[in-house]
């Protein structure tokens, strides 16, 4: 009887180092986030992924990739205006709104002005907006 009690408390053990891993696993998963629909899904979830200029970028559709390689600058710039968006102003601000004043955000009248110049940069940690 008391075999069978050691027995049964070494297997509820396993099981629980198992359950305690698994959940470590999914939350130390990565995320990507799709920079054409800005989907944010686990690298594991997109569905095909493609190398520019040496990072590789993830999306959530072959369309979305596509639409990405014919024209990389147009999104790495949306990229970069969004995480101006949630960097400058967190996640869910009114200045970014759609109807809102153009320039109600300082930062952003300054990218969209005639006279500005706008480049988008690739660095080793993320990307820099010029």
């Amino acid at each position: 009887m008391m075999r069978l009690s050691k027995t049964l408390l070494l297997f509820l053990a396993l099981i629980f180092i198992f359950v305690i891993a698994g959940i470590a696993q999914e939350k130390a998963e990565e995320t990507v986030t799709c920079p054409v629909s800005g989907k944010v899904m686990k690298k594991s979830e997109a569905k095909v992924s493609y190398e520019y200029e040496g990072k590789t970028f993830y999306f959530c559709c072959e369309n979305d990739k596509e639409k990405f390689i014919k024209s990389p600058e147009k999104y790495l710039k949306k990229k970069a205006e969004m995480m101006h968006k949630e960097q400058m102003h967190g996640e869910e601000t009114p200045m970014h709104e759609k109807g809102e004043e153009e320039h109600s955000c300082a930062m952003r009248g300054l990218m969209d002005s005639k006279d500005v110049e706008v480049s988008v940069e690739k660095m080793e940690d993320g990307i820099a907006v010029k």
